[in-house]
């Protein structure tokens, strides 16, 4: 299912607008050391000084990030293999918003509106910095395709009619983006994201609580819309299938590379379709949970008769499903929060199920790597320090709890470990390496720390006002 929400999240550029690229220079020598009672510490290595405000990094080892000296805050990228560092914005606000996804890295500033429209920034370490024309994209939203060549942003300004448009923009190339899901309003959340190469869009416009579903080719080009839509769309991890549930129950299976669309069903609630394409799980509006293939002659199974609200996640090895009992919804349109009751389905017969939560006040986070457990919120309906994430073992045994105060984990690529992330009363965070799978003790590696970002296996973090740190993950016994 997609899950990208934004709160609400064309001319050619003349040759002026366009960056030849960004300052970069050698770190300076540190300050002279302070004596030790007054020096902080801070976990791992210090690369540089200043107050540092991680964002997040690319797929290439880019570190993206504010950083505030002497008064002034800008916005960097520091290459975590040259350690160069090269600035994006040398003046930011505290508005300013800044994403990295793929190996792009996108930064707004002057942000303005009621929904932080601002001048957009795309920025790569092949091409350098790319200003799209105008200041109407919403800050944090975007979307970046598989080999990174192509980002879907908001582009447009905020009016009665509307709020925004989703547009293509190609990665380091002077062309206008191009508007392909216009008029997007508040009436629901809007979401976007590309699986694989393929781009899909479920947007509403002001005051219609229904979606317009589109789904684009590799090359940019529609392939499909749907009208009078839930305002979902699932798709396979390449993008291969995407499905929609109708207003009215029709949940429609599209095959994209044939570009028809197949009915499944006509009493669809919810659905998600597998990352590997072969298999659509859905629930009914009578919460029955089922099991369909794609290909033909399809078929369908009956995997829960009743109880099954919607479908929230699926094992990577399909071994199971999490699916809500019971849901607490708030708020309309962009307003919309939603709170679960969670079960924990087998896929293999008889089915079993596990209970997770018998009160709506959770949310699900997903599987562990390997499938083995099942991770989900509880009590976020409270205050964001309430919040605490659980693990169950799939195959039974007792529940864990990783985190509490607002947990939430950050995975370790190529690996069955998590960094799960904790708030502590001053709104920073202690950081603990976890691997479920080898059931090892868990080991606290950073305290009072900013939101980390993961290379390979190293995490960084600002600590306080010092500076950037690199901290090398140790190996759990």
């Amino acid at each position: 299912m997609l899950r990208r929400r934004f709160c609400l999240r064309t001319n050619v550029p003349p040759p002026s607008t366009a960056r030849d690229g960004g300052t970069t220079w050698e770190d300076p020598p540190p300050p002279p050391t302070l004596p030790d009672a007054a020096a902080p510490v801070g976990p791992g290595t210090l690369l540089f000084r200043g107050k540092v405000e991680v964002v997040g990094a690319t797929e290439d080892g880019i570190l993206a990030y504010f950083i505030s000296e002497n008064g002034r805050r800008r916005f960097e990228v520091y290459d975590t293999k040259s350690k160069a560092r090269t600035v994006l914005a040398p003046s930011a606000a505290i508005s300013d918003r800044a994403v990295a996804a793929g190996k792009v890295v996108a930064h707004w500033g002057s942000t303005q509106s009621p929904y932080g429209h601002g001048s957009l920034t795309l920025w790569t370490q092949a091409t350098g910095p790319q200003v799209v024309p105008g200041r109407d994209s919403i800050g944090g939203a975007l979307a970046v395709s598989e080999d990174s060549t192509r980002a879907a942003i908001t582009f447009g300004p905020y009016s009665s009619g509307s709020i925004t448009n989703v547009a293509i923009v190609k990665i380091g190339s002077a062309e206008a983006p191009r508007i392909v899901a216009p008029d997007v309003g508040v009436g629901c959340f809007m979401r976007f994201g590309f699986a694989g190469m393929r781009l899909f869009t479920s947007t509403c416009r002001n005051g219609v609580a229904t979606a317009t579903v589109r789904g684009f080719d590799a090359l940019g080009q529609p392939v499909f819309v749907r009208e009078d839509q839930l305002p979902e769309i699932t798709m396979s991890a390449k993008g291969e299938y995407a499905a929609t549930i109708s207003a009215t129950g029709e949940l429609g299976l599209v095959d994209l590379a044939a570009g028809t669309t197949t009915s499944v069903s006509t009493e669809a609630h919810s659905a998600l379709l597998s990352p590997d394409a072969t298999s659509l799980f859905f629930t009914t509006q009578a919460k029955a949970l089922r099991r369909a293939s794609t290909t033909s002659p399809q078929t369908t199974a009956e995997v829960r008769p009743s109880g099954a609200r919607d479908v929230l996640a699926l094992a990577p090895d399909q071994s199971a499903v999490m699916v809500s009992s019971d849901a607490v919804v708030t708020g309309t349109g962009i307003n919309l929060k939603v709170a679960y009751a969670m079960d924990l389905v087998s896929l293999a017969p008889p089915y079993a199920t596990t209970t997770l939560l018998t009160t709506p006040t959770g949310a699900p986070w997903g599987f562990s790597p390997s499938g083995k457990h099942a991770l989900f919120l509880t009590d976020i309906a409270a205050s964001r320090l309430d919040a605490k994430l659980r693990a169950v073992p799939v195959a039974g045994g007792a529940e864990v709890v990783l985190g509490t105060n607002g947990a939430f984990a950050t995975r370790v690529a190529g690996s069955s470990e998590l960094i799960v992330s904790e708030y502590t009363e001053s709104f920073q965070r202690n950081l603990t390496l976890v691997d479920l799978e080898k059931g090892a003790t868990p080991k606290r590696i950073a305290t009072e720390v900013g939101v980390p970002a993961v290379v390979g296996r190293t995490v960084y973090v600002g600590f306080e006002s010092v500076g950037l740190h690199a901290i090398a993950l140790p190996a759990l016994p």
